[in-house]
């Protein structure tokens, strides 16, 4: 930590607070203490995946993630918060807190270096028989965390087998939805079938009547033609007759004067 994080590992030091004095139940129990079994398994998957290495990324990820808090904090508080409250700030976000561990940059020949830098710290500073008490420590830690490790594989196999069932089920009714859907397609073609025949029919009958309004229309625009010719000839006469009239009535007129002049000749005489 004190390559990443060097404020919060001076801060820590200074407070005397030791890593193992909190991180320790972190690795025991993959911080299962206080994740969600379902964050947990996620975090198990990665550990699985990438080494134990990843855990670290995981606990480092967690002291950035709260790192302004943690330089803000006394020793009783700050051991508090250390055990039970750095968790919060991912307790609703593990997709956030995978996100920030695959960011931290640790690797598997830096965590064996400093592991083996501690190891030859212990034997320089320790007697052979607190060695020894810290092996047997070790091994009971590394025992109660195998065990640990069997039950939580345990409860993973349990949810593995409920997925299973879960998965079979789900096949079951997808394949049954299946069946379902190629019947209402079957309909849905007969049904398309039907309606396309229907407007053949449809678009046929229009055809035909369209066609008979057409023919209709031609003789209508025949017979128009037709009166309109009869009407121009009985418009022409119609204007002869006209004519004939109006010298008709001038020669009524010429003759008439002249009857007058011969009767007033005679009643002269």
């Amino acid at each position: 930590m004190d390559g990443l994080l060097p404020a919060v590992n001076r801060h820590l030091y200074v407070k005397g607070i030791k890593s193992t004095v909190y991180a320790s139940q972190w690795f025991m129990t993959c911080f299962a203490y206080r994740f969600p079994l379902e964050i947990v398994f996620r975090i198990l998957d990665i550990i699985f995946a990438e080494g134990h290495e990843a855990m670290f990324r995981f606990a480092l990820a967690l002291m950035k993630r709260n790192q302004e808090t943690l330089l803000s904090m006394h020793f009783d508080h700050l051991l508090q918060y250390l055990k039970e409250d750095l968790f919060d700030a991912y307790a609703d976000n593990v997709d956030k807190l995978i996100v920030d561990a695959t960011a931290v940059r640790i690797t598997k020949a830096k965590l064996d270096k400093l592991a083996k830098d501690h190891e030859e710290e212990v034997w320089r500073n320790s007697p052979e028989s607190m060695e020894r008490e810290s092996l047997r420590a070790e091994n009971r830690r590394l025992a109660a965390e195998a065990r640990k490790h069997e039950s939580l594989l345990e409860q993973l196999s349990h949810e593995h087998v409920n997925l299973a069932t879960q998965l079979v089920e789900a096949q079951v009714a997808a394949q049954a939805d299946k069946e379902a859907i190629e019947e209402l397609q079957e309909k849905l073609a007969g049904l398309q079938a039907f309606i396309n025949d229907d407007r053949n029919n449809a678009e046929v009958k229009v055809r035909e009547e369209m066609e008979a309004v057409i023919r209709k229309n031609t003789e209508l625009t025949k017979e128009m033609a037709k009166i309109l010719d009869a009407r121009n000839d009985v418009e022409d006469e119609l204007a002869r007759m006209k004519h004939l009239y109006a010298q008709s009535e001038s020669e009524k007129e010429v003759l008439h004067k002249r009857w007058e002049d011969l009767r007033r000749s005679l009643s002269n005489e």
